[in-house]
């Protein structure tokens, strides 16, 4: 499930990816085998099942401890979120307000304090943006007041207890504009940043409380630039990404050396940012493309974002990598799919060079990841199980779950 484009007015959601860079680790262990999660029921004892089973995909995961983890997504209408205090091994649904569309993202900065974002139904079949907030480890949730004007909202991170910055858009009459809003009250109430491009934005990565870092993409499809923030949101200064470029004229349809092309079919897009310190930045995406062989991308920098060079990736490798997580300079997690199936590839040197991880070959595609210590990461699969969602369409029919690693991404359960 690699990411979709906003285009034409149309709102579709982006796998989320959350808490890059932004919780300290507290320990360095959780239990290992395969994780999995019940349908939601009002019982809220955790029990194994399979995560959304029923109710649709996951689209972000947060783990700010070993042992406690918040999942979210949803089906078409309707949003799930589960939790998780024991590592995994057994999940319970949460309690969300109601009317709320599929949530994209979460970030958990501490184990009791999240927030989520998303959409929320309106009558006329309006989508708004929604930013739920809870103080609970993610058991029950509250909305938080959001400006004016902001149509989605798509990814967030939260350095703190009380900074986040959370990115969307909003929509003009023939195609999406970025926005990008800011709390610095825990999520309570939000204001809108300013912004230098009218582009989309895609990922995000906050290391502290003022500096953040996320990806737009000009209107024209054909350019993609780094926005980034030193004052926690409020304003905003871009610098293009290498390859603001046409595709060269090789008869294997590849890139110049360094090119990061827009969104036109069969070029590459950043799917998920993850900066671990200030001046440590992983970029990861791929091929926009459907039925074609994918094309990765990885990009890493060393200067907050500011310019960014390109990775050595296994021989061969063909994939799309829709989340990336580096809980630390040095250790850097990055999952998607190739062929058809999930897969994982790891970095010991701030994602310079990269080898593909064992992954369990259950899993159609793995969508977002979390690591809490340079070991310890945890990673779901955001296509649904049988049976129709709650809201007005069918769940896709593809088991989920989650998978876990405790040697740095070499090798998940």
């Amino acid at each position: 499930m690699g990411r979709l484009l906003l285009l034409a007015g149309a709102i579709t959601l982006s796998a989320g990816v959350t808490a890059c860079g932004t919780a300290s680790p507290k320990v360095a262990s959780t239990p290992t085998g395969t994780a999995v999660v019940p349908t939601p029921t009002p019982a809220p004892t955790p029990t194994p099942g399979l995560l959304s089973r029923e109710l649709g995909p996951i689209q972000g995961v947060s783990c700010p401890t070993a042992t406690e983890c918040v999942a979210v997504g949803g089906a078409v209408g309707a949003a799930v979120a589960f939790l998780t205090t024991n590592g995994g091994t057994g999940w319970s649904p949460a309690t969300l307000p109601t009317g709320l569309l599929p949530l994209s993202a979460v970030s958990c900065p501490t184990a009791r304090h999240c927030v989520a974002v998303g959409y929320a139904w309106q009558a006329g079949g309006n989508q708004h943006p929604e930013a739920i907030v809870s103080n609970d480890g993610g058991s029950t949730w509250s909305g938080g007041a959001l400006p004016e004007g902001v149509t989605g909202l798509g990814n967030v991170t939260c350095a703190t207890p009380t900074s986040c910055v959370a990115i969307g858009f909003f929509l003009h009459p023939q195609f999406s504009i970025g926005a990008a809003v800011f709390t610095e009250d825990g999520g309570s109430t939000w204001s809108r940043g300013s912004l230098p491009t009218s582009g989309e934005l895609i990922a995000l990565s906050c290391p502290s409380s003022s500096r953040c870092v996320t990806i737009a993409i000009d209107l024209g499809l054909r350019a993609q630039k780094t926005l980034l923030t030193t004052d926690g949101g409020h304003s905003w200064s871009a610098t293009a990404l290498p390859g603001d470029a046409e595709p060269d004229n090789d008869s294997d349809d590849s890139w110049a050396t360094g090119a990061l092309p827009g969104s036109r079919p069969n070029e590459l897009i950043v799917s998920s940012i993850s900066c671990p310190t200030t001046s440590r930045c992983v970029a990861a995406g791929g091929s926009s493309s459907l039925g074609s062989r994918p094309k990765t991308l990885l990009l890493y920098s060393t200067d907050g974002g500011a310019s960014w060079g390109e990775t050595t990736l296994p021989s061969g490798l063909a994939a799309q990598l829709d989340a990336v997580s580096c809980p630390s300079a040095s250790r850097c997690v990055v999952v998607g799919s190739a062929s058809g199936v999930g897969m994982a590839l790891f970095s010991a040197d701030g994602g310079a060079s990269w080898l593909q991880a064992a992954v369990p070959g259950s899993l159609v595609e793995l969508d977002a990841v979390s690591c809490w210590t340079p070991s310890d990461c945890v990673s779901v699969s955001g296509l649904a199980g049988p049976g129709a969602g709650s809201g007005s369409g069918p769940a896709p029919p593809t088991p989920t779950g989650a998978v876990f690693t405790h040697d740095g991404g070499v090798s998940w359960s």
